[in-house]
């Protein structure tokens, strides 16, 4: 665990340093009007580092070697800009990313894909 939180934060300094001091969360072009703020950070069995945009509604996946952004989804229909939204996330080794919401729905985010299922909690 200690390796893997030690991996996180060096990829995150790299990162940053690639992107020139600046959070892509923060970037005007990403999602107009939201607020920068990363929440959650999940490094899959791939060596995948997912973590969640909280204010713009956006998860990201970067390559924890090179620092190089795979994959972006936005996720903003499902929630108004600058709310609470996909962030408290938990993936399983499938590739499943899972939350909940405010109205009592489990959402599942498909990684390979983008695409987004949500499930009535019983």
């Amino acid at each position: 665990m200690a390796a893997r939180a030690a991996l996180i934060a060096g990829l995150m300094v790299h990162w940053l340093a690639s992107a020139q001091n600046q959070y892509p969360a923060t970037l005007a072009e990403d999602t107009k009007g939201a607020l920068p703020g990363t929440h959650r950070v999940w490094v899959d069995d791939k060596n995948v580092v997912w973590f969640s945009e909280q204010w713009d509604h956006l998860m990201t996946a970067l390559d924890a070697r090179t620092g190089k952004q795979l994959k972006r989804f936005k996720l903003t229909e499902r929630y108004r800009i600058n709310s609470s939204g996909f962030s408290n996330f938990a993936m399983d080794k499938n590739g499943y990313a899972y939350e909940t919401d405010d109205h009592g729905n489990m959402i599942r985010l498909n990684t390979r894909t983008g695409e987004v299922k949500e499930y009535k909690f019983p």
